[in-house]
């Protein structure tokens, strides 16, 4: 086992690089060495869980990524096109829960937990440090979204569990906060400044109460978009305000952008309602890949069952944790990352680039955690 978790180690050190490490076809799957290298994983994985020394701790959460991934093959087998439905669930449904697997059976102690979580952080480090060289559109291959996702990630593990304060943790943070000052993200940048509010108030108050009223606002700010697209009309456009600081200070900006995802918002709608039970299976539109909401993509990609089961497995995870992280740093930061990542994928969706993956190896971090804890 020590092998595989240096393998596993290495592995969240290029998780970053994903795109560029090199791609290749089985059959009709693009697949690239972090997937591969992580489904290699869960099979060791499961080997050691069946064993006398398997420490897995299946849980009510577990059960709900289960009927998750179930639900997401059944939309799959009644989608209009299997092969390109069943591809992208491949990515962003398959490999994100894979990976949640594999760092819950993996991570069983404090020492293997600091490690991982390291490895991660100088993966993203150093991906910041030559992502910093290259163009907001082009960073090693990986959507500006998705590098936000990562910055995120590592600026609020290295802040909130003060491992910017060890050797090498400042440089780490400071290399990623400017990496996603390039990205020149809106949502994130909303989210990122409330995040120590958000942090404080999961360890302090009530993870649940707070992941409930995110939840409940969200799906309200989602049907008043939908329904009243007038309300964001703009004044005009420019195109050359894409790529300038304007994305973020501009009002009228992001009024068109509501503008424009307010119309995606209801096609979504219209086609949960052709297909209101198991959705239609996640698909690309004509214009753009993703629903850019996550409660839209939920309700077209997999209907009311879809929705159902995702909201379980979040609402479980709050549950579940919401003691522990008035006690564990790493617990609470688990947590706040999740939910800063949701609040950006109110407007930018959850079901592609980096987003699932981030937020399934930090639901895998934080069941890690509970594990911890209950042996300690």
């Amino acid at each position: 086992m020590k092998v595989a978790f240096s393998a596993f180690c290495l592995l969240l050190f290029l998780f970053p690089f994903r795109e560029v490490t090199g791609q290749f076809e089985i059959f009709v799957v693009t697949v690239n060495p972090y997937s591969m290298g992580i489904v290699s994983l869960s099979i060791v994985a499961i080997l050691s869980n069946v064993t006398a020394h398997g420490r897995y701790g299946f849980s009510v959460i577990d059960v709900f990524v289960i009927l998750l991934c179930l639900t997401y093959f059944a939309s799959t087998l009644l989608s209009k096109d299997i092969m390109q439905t069943g591809l992208m669930a491949f990515h962003a449904i398959f490999i994100p829960v894979v990976s949640y697997f594999v760092v819950k059976s993996f991570v069983i102690s404090e020492q293997k937990y600091q490690a991982a979580l390291k490895w991660l952080l100088a993966g993203i480090a150093f991906f910041s440090l030559l992502g910093l060289t290259m163009s907001r559109q082009s960073m090693l291959g990986i959507p500006p979204i998705g590098v936000a996702t990562l910055a995120v990630f590592s600026i609020c593990t290295l802040l909130f569990t003060e491992l910017w304060k060890k050797k090498g943790g400042f440089t780490a943070l400071v290399l990623t906060i400017m990496l996603f000052l390039t990205t020149l993200s809106r949502a994130y940048s909303v989210a990122i400044l409330a995040s120590p509010i958000l942090f404080r108030f999961i360890r302090k108050l009530n993870a649940l109460g707070v992941f409930s009223l995110f939840f409940v606002a969200s799906l309200l700010v989602t049907l008043f978009i939908t329904y009243n697209p007038h309300y964001f009309k703009p004044k005009g456009h420019d195109p050359r305000e894409r790529g300038t600081i304007n994305r973020i200070l501009d009002v009228d900006v992001w009024k068109r952008a509501m503008y424009g995802r307010a119309f995606t918002y209801q096609d979504g709608i219209r086609k949960f309602e052709q297909s209101p039970f198991f959705g239609n299976g996640l698909q690309r539109g004509e214009t753009c890949v993703t629903i850019h909401n996550f409660h839209v993509e939920w309700l077209q990609y997999g209907g009311f069952v879809g929705y159902l089961f995702y909201s379980l497995f979040f609402f479980s995870l709050y549950v579940t944790h919401n003691e522990l992280a008035k006690k564990d740093l790493f617990s609470a930061t688990n947590l706040s990352v999740i939910m800063v990542i949701l609040v950006n994928c109110l407007t930018n969706g959850i079901m592609h680039g980096m987003m699932p993956h981030v937020i399934f190896i930090a639901a895998g971090f934080a069941e890690s955690r509970k594990k911890i804890a209950s042996t300690k």
